[in-house]
Parts: structure tokens; C-alpha cells; sequence
């Protein structure tokens, strides 16, 4: 399962509107309830921004990041740029950027 930004945000911000489902997926998620999960280069930048936008608070932002980033159940990867480029999609769209 690919976990995206907003389940990090929401579920370290108790004023979310989806805080309390954040959590329970969350917990589901690490539970080996979904199977294997991943999450990429991408939504680590973009959580810790939205999170820093979102609640004027650094040590919300630093604490996904550190969560993202050290989790042994969550698989950090940056191969959104390879994955593209291999099937030519990025280099089409942005040409000479790859």
C-alpha cells in the first residue's frame, strides 16, 4: 500500500478533519494489515511543508519527517524519478531534466 501525504499530516494534526481516521488506518496500516507499505521522496517534502503550513508548528513537520524517515514497517523510496523516466514519462513532459 502506497500511503500518500495526507494520512501523515492528519494523523500527527489533532485539529484535522480526518484525524481520528488517519489514526486508526495508520495503526491498521502497521499492523501488517494492508500488507507491505511505501511511501517516496515526494510525499516525505510535501507532509513536512503541508504539516508546517497547516499547524505554524516546526516540531509537527519535524516529527513526520522523523516518523517517515525512521519507520521499520515503511519503505522510503525515491523512485518516483527512475519509475517515470524508465517508462518515458518524465523525460516527455520534462525533457533534459532527467
Amino acid at each position: 500500500m502506497f500511503i500518500d501525504t495526507n494520512i501523515f499530516v492528519a494523523a500527527r494534526n489533532k485539529r484535522d478533519f480526518n484525524h481520528r481516521r488517519a489514526i486508526l488506518l495508520l495503526r491498521k496500516a502497521l499492523g501488517g494489515d494492508y500488507g507491505s507499505l511505501y511511501t517516496s521522496d515526494y510525499v516525505f517534502d510535501e507532509a513536512v511543508t503541508v504539516a508546517l503550513i497547516r499547524t505554524r508548528r516546526l516540531e509537527v513537520a519535524v516529527d513526520i519527517g522523523e516518523f517517515i524517515l525512521s519507520s521499520k514497517k515503511l519503505k522510503y523510496s525515491t523512485w518516483m524519478k527512475r519509475y517515470l523516466g524508465e517508462h518515458g514519462v518524465y523525460s516527455e513532459h520534462f525533457p533534459g531534466r532527467l
